[in-house]
């Protein structure tokens, strides 16, 4: 399943649950970044992905010049 938020712009998520109870979770951002997270509490790791997305969004914004 894909989810995109609002909050976010450029990135989406996509949702694997590749076992019982066991979710794997793909953040993707426009411009190429990725990173992937594994866990077993959806929301949870849902919170920590956005979490990790915001950081990065906001650490590209004082790297450029």
């Amino acid at each position: 399943m894909k989810k995109d938020f609002p909050e976010l712009p450029g990135w989406s998520f996509e949702i694997d649950e590749p076992s019982s109870g066991v979710y794997h979770i793909t953040a993707t951002e426009k411009g190429g970044r990725s990173f992937d997270m594994k866990g077993t509490d959806h929301d949870v790791l849902l919170s920590e992905c956005r979490e990790e997305a915001a950081a990065l969004s906001e650490q590209a914004q004082f790297e450029k010049p």
